[in-house]
C-alpha cells in the first residue's frame, strides 16, 4: 500500500469519496468499512472540530443535512453530536435515519491502520490537531494532507515535524501561478501528489501540459465526482463511456482518481 503510493509512476489508485456513501451514510464507519472491503486504496474524509475540541467526520459546517439534529459542528459538543442519528447515504430531508453515530478521527484512523490510506479534507486550518491524532494513533504515513495554500505556509508545517506528514498540493484556477515554476513546488514541498481541479481543459491553464510538468515526479490526482472538477470527464460520463471519463485521465498519466463509484472504477481498471 505505502510502496505503491510512494511510486510516482505506479498503478492507478482508487480513492472513495466520503467512503462508500452509496451504500452507507457518508463519512461514517460503515461507509469506510465498505470501501475497504471493495478494495480501494484510499478513502477521502472530511474532518471538523467540535465546540469542545473533538475532531469528528462531517462534510458540511452544520449537521443538518446528515443527521437528526441541527446546528454548526463548531457550536456543538461531542456528547451532543453522539446523541444524533446519521442519515443514510448523502442525507437530506427525506433520507432514512440509520442509528449510525458520527465517528471521531481517532476512531477512523485506528480502523484503517494497515488497511487503507486516508485523504484528509476540510481540515487544513486545524492541521496541527489532525497531525497530533495521526501521531497518537501511529498513522502519520496513512494520512494525506491537502491544501491550495501558499508554499511558505505548507513548508512551515511539513518542516516542523519530526515525522514528516504526507502532502498533496491542490492546483486550480486560483493558484495556477504555481505552474509557472513547478520545480519550486517539487523541490521545496516534495508533494506525494498534485490534485488538479479544472472546469476546462485549456483555460486558465492547459491541463495536458500541466500533467506533463509533474508526470513521473509525483502522482497525478483528479476528482471525477462532478463535471466542474474535471472538465466533464466525470463519473457520470464514465458510467456511459468510461474511455472518455476515467480513461481520459488515465491515458494522460493520471494515477489517482477520487470517485463516488469505486466499485465501477475498480472493475474498469481490471479489464
Amino acid at each position: 500500500m505505502y510502496s505503491e503510493f510512494n511510486n510516482p509512476n505506479g498503478r492507478v489508485m482508487v480513492i472513495a469519496h466520503r467512503g462508500d456513501w452509496l451504500n452507507a451514510p457518508e463519512n461514517t464507519v460503515p461507509a469506510i468499512i465498505n470501501a475497504i472491503d471493495l478494495g480501494v486504496d484510499m478513502i477521502e474524509i472530511d474532518v471538523r472540530r467540535t465546540r469542545d475540541g473533538k475532531l469528528i467526520l462531517m462534510h458540511d459546517e452544520t449537521v443538518d443535512r446528515m443527521t437528526s439534529g441541527s446546528g454548526a459542528v463548531a457550536e456543538l459538543s461531542y456528547d451532543e453530536l453522539l446523541s444524533l442519528q446519521v442519515k443514510q447515504s448523502e442525507g437530506g430531508e427525506s433520507a432514512e435515519l440509520t442509528g449510525v453515530h458520527i465517528p471521531t478521527l481517532e476512531e477512523v484512523m485506528k480502523l484503517v491502520k494497515g488497511k487503507a490510506l486516508i485523504n484528509l479534507d476540510k481540515c487544513w486550518d486545524i492541521r496541527e490537531e489532525v497531525y497530533q491524532v495521526l501521531l497518537d494513533t501511529g498513522t502519520v504515513n496513512h494520512g494525506l494532507f491537502k491544501s491550495d495554500a501558499e508554499l511558505d505556509e505548507v513548508a512551515a508545517f511539513l518542516e516542523s515535524k519530526a515525522i514528516r506528514p504526507e502532502y498533496m498540493q491542490i492546483i486550480q484556477a486560483s493558484n495556477a501561478y504555481l505552474l509557472h515554476d513547478p520545480d519550486a513546488l517539487l523541490t521545496r514541498i516534495k508533494p506525494k501528489a498534485v490534485e488538479f481541479v479544472f472546469e476546462d481543459e485549456t483555460s486558465p491553464f492547459s491541463i495536458e501540459e500541466s500533467f506533463h510538468m509533474f508526470s513521473g515526479k509525483c502522482r497525478l490526482w483528479i476528482n471525477t465526482m462532478w463535471d466542474s472538477l474535471c472538465a466533464g470527464h466525470s463519473d457520470e460520463q464514465s458510467l456511459e463511456n468510461a474511455a472518455d471519463g476515467w480513461g481520459w485521465g488515465i491515458a494522460r498519466g493520471v494515477n489517482m482518481i477520487q470517485t463516488d463509484y469505486s466499485r465501477q472504477l475498480l472493475n474498469y481498471l481490471q479489464k
